[in-house]
């Protein structure tokens, strides 16, 4: 039993860390293109989702989840697949946030922001462990 609380604190760490790059990723990369490439922020999320993505995967899959993750030539694919459907849901919770706080609220996107760096990873992290990864 103990071991395995330690491991999912240990779990819970390398998620954050992955995390925190792959937000890292995330954020820097909208608000390049939304303050220096014009895009609109909606927009810009897509394009910097794409490229967070690949992060977060092969942290999540070579680090954080590889003790619980299949070996073999094509143990990435089950993965890969059940990810980026955790991505796509943590996509469109991210988007949600954009689209009411800029579109429906009139208010900076930087508030959205917050919501997409404090709540969605959370629900994100519980998807990974139980079922992405699993």
């Amino acid at each position: 039993m103990q071991h395995n609380f330690i491991t999912l604190i240990q779990q819970g760490g390398k998620f954050g860390i992955v995390g925190l790059l792959a937000t890292a990723t995330h954020v820097g990369l909208m608000v390049a293109l939304v303050e220096w490439f014009g895009w609109r922020p909606l927009i810009a999320n897509f394009g910097a989702f794409a490229v967070a993505f690949v992060v977060s995967f092969l942290g999540h899959y070579r680090w954080t989840f590889a003790e619980q993750s299949a070996e073999g030539p094509d143990s990435w694919r089950g993965p890969l697949a059940r990810f980026l459907v955790m991505a796509l849901t943590g996509l469109l919770l991210n988007s949600l946030a954009v689209f009411l706080v800029v579109d429906v609220l009139g208010l900076s996107y930087v508030y959205a922001l917050a919501i997409m760096v404090s709540v969605v990873p959370a629900i994100l992290f519980v998807i990974g462990k139980f079922w992405a990864f699993a």
